[in-house]
C-alpha cells in the first residue's frame, strides 16, 4: 500500500486509492488561487479536504478565503489548544467552531476535515472524519466580494500549513459530509466526488499532477492554481482512520 513520506500507520480497512498529495513545509509554501475566490458562495457551501497534522507549535491553515479581515471563511489547526477549528466571519462578527476529537496532531493518520454553511438554514458546521463535531447559528452577514483565496495559508501570508493536504473541494451547496468520508457508501468513486450522486464541485484540486508549478482545477471553474514557493507532491493513500 502506498504511504505518506513518514510511513503512516493505518488501523482501518476502508481505503481508496489516490496517488499524490501536496506536502507543505510550514514556512512559506501554499497554493494561491485568487482567481477562484469568487466561486465561493458566502451564503451556502461546503469545503472538504484530507490532511495530516505533524507536531506543531504554530496555528496552521487548511484554507482561507476573504474579502478583508472582517469578512472571511477559514479552517485551521490551532496548536495552542490542539483543536481543529473553523471560522465564518462577516461584518467583524464571527462564528468560531472547534473540536479536540479526534486527536489529530502527530497521529500518523490522514484525517478528513470539512465545514458547511447555510445562511438560510442559519447554521455553520464543522466535521472531522465524517462526524459533525461542532455547529453554530445566528450567522453574521459577509459583506463584499471574496477576492483572496489560498490553500495552505490564511490568505494574508500567515499560518502556513505543515503536513499534507489532498483532494481539496468546494461546493456552492451543503453536501452530505459523512458520505464524502465514507467512500464505500457511494458519494465518492475511487476517491473522487461522484457526479451522479452529488453535483460537481466548483473547485476541485486533486493534486494528481505529480509535478509542475500549476495545480489543475478539475471542478466546474476549471482553471489553474499557482504554487507559492513550490510545495512538494508526494505519494499518498487516503484513509478513513477514525470513528471517534
Amino acid at each position: 500500500m502506498l504511504g505518506l513520506a513518514s510511513s503512516l500507520t493505518v488501523p482501518y480497512t476502508r481505503v481508496f486509492w489516490d496517488y499524490y498529495a501536496m506536502q507543505f513545509d510550514g514556512t512559506d509554501e501554499a497554493i494561491e488561487y485568487d482567481a477562484a475566490a469568487t466561486q465561493f458562495d458566502k451564503d451556502v457551501g461546503t469545503v472538504s479536504a484530507w490532511v495530516t497534522v505533524p507536531t506543531t507549535t504554530t496555528t496552521r491553515m487548511v484554507f482561507g478565503v476573504r474579502v478583508d479581515s472582517n469578512n472571511f471563511i477559514q479552517m485551521f489547526y490551532h496548536a495552542g489548544t490542539n483543536q481543529f477549528r473553523a471560522t465564518y466571519k462577516g461584518g467583524g462578527s464571527s462564528k468560531a467552531l472547534s473540536t479536540s476529537s479526534p486527536a489529530m496532531e502527530n497521529s500518523g493518520q490522514v484525517h478528513h476535515v470539512a465545514m458547511t454553511w447555510d445562511t438560510t438554514a442559519d447554521e455553520v458546521k464543522l466535521w472531522v472524519d465524517g462526524v459533525e463535531r461542532d455547529d453554530a447559528s445566528n450567522l453574521p452577514t459577509i459583506s463584499g466580494t471574496f477576492s483572496t483565496f489560498y490553500v495552505g495559508q490564511k490568505a494574508n501570508n500567515t499560518g502556513y500549513w505543515s503536513g499534507t493536504i489532498n483532494d481539496f473541494a468546494v461546493w456552492d451547496s451543503v453536501q452530505d459530509v459523512s458520505r464524502i468520508y465514507n467512500s464505500s457508501h457511494g458519494s465518492v468513486t475511487n476517491g473522487r466526488p461522484n457526479d451522479e450522486t452529488q453535483h460537481k464541485p466548483k473547485i476541485y484540486l486533486t493534486f494528481e499532477e505529480g509535478g509542475g508549478e500549476t495545480v489543475k482545477d478539475t471542478g466546474t471553474y476549471g482553471r489553474g492554481a499557482s504554487m507559492e514557493n513550490t510545495p512538494e507532491y508526494i505519494k499518498d493513500t487516503i484513509t478513513n482512520p477514525s470513528t471517534e
